[in-house]
C-alpha cells in the first residue's frame, strides 16, 4: 500500500510539473498556433518582435484584437501599420458571454478581414479559443471535435466559465437537441437564433 501511495505521489508529480512546464513554454512561446492552415492563425498578446515575426513568416494581412487595452496595444498598433495589416478591435471579456451583436460582429469580421488572419487576446486562450472555434464551425471540412479542440486546455482554456466554453457549448446544445453535427451552414443557422 505505501508503495501504491509512493507511484501514486511520484506520478501526480511529474504531471503537475509537465503541466508547469507546458504553460510556461505557452507564455513564452506566445501561445502561437495554426487555425486554418495559410488562413486563419492564433496567439496571445505578442511582443514586437513576436508579432513581427509572425507577419513575416505566415504573411499576416488583418489582425483581430480580442484584448485591444494595456501597455501593448500602441506597440501593436505601430507594428501592423508599419506592415500595412489591417487591424481590427473587438473587446470581449474572457469569462462573460458576448452579447448576440459582440457574437455577430466577430463572425464578419473572421469571415470578411484579408486573410491570412491573426486572431488574439491576452492569454490567447479563452476569447481566442471561441474565435477560432467559430472560423472553423464556418468552414467546411472541420469535425466536431476539431471546433472543440479551439477552447481547450490544449490552448490554455481552463476556466469552465470561458467563453469558448460557454458560448460553443450553446452551439453544441443547439447540434445536439436537432441530431445534427456542425457545418457552416448549421453553424450560421445557430448563429441567426442568437437574439
Amino acid at each position: 500500500m505505501k508503495q501504491l501511495k509512493r507511484v501514486i505521489g511520484i506520478s501526480l508529480s511529474i504531471f503537475v510539473l509537465f503541466c508547469l512546464g507546458y504553460w510556461g513554454y505557452m507564455k513564452i512561446s506566445g501561445n502561437i498556433h495554426t487555425v486554418i492552415p495559410g488562413q486563419v492563425y492564433r496567439s496571445a498578446q505578442l511582443s514586437p518582435a513576436q508579432l513581427q515575426t509572425v507577419i513575416d513568416q505566415k504573411h499576416i494581412k488583418a489582425i483581430i484584437d480580442l484584448a485591444p487595452y494595456g501597455d501593448e496595444y500602441p506597440e501593436e498598433l505601430a507594428v501592423a501599420n508599419k506592415n500595412h495589416v489591417t487591424h481590427f478591435d473587438l473587446g470581449l471579456n474572457a469569462l462573460i458571454d458576448p452579447s448576440p451583436a459582440q457574437l455577430k460582429q466577430l463572425n464578419n469580421l473572421i469571415q470578411t478581414a484579408p486573410r491570412p488572419l491573426l486572431i488574439h487576446c491576452a492569454q490567447g486562450a479563452d476569447r481566442t479559443g471561441l474565435a477560432s472555434a467559430m472560423a472553423l464551425a464556418a468552414t467546411p471540412g472541420y469535425s466536431d471535435w476539431n471546433i472543440k479542440l479551439q477552447y481547450s486546455i490544449i490552448y490554455g482554456a481552463i476556466d469552465p466559465r470561458s467563453i469558448g466554453k460557454t458560448v460553443m457549448g450553446s452551439y453544441f446544445t443547439y447540434l445536439s437537441q436537432q441530431n445534427l453535427n456542425s457545418t457552416p451552414e448549421n453553424f450560421k443557422a445557430w448563429l441567426q437564433t442568437q437574439n
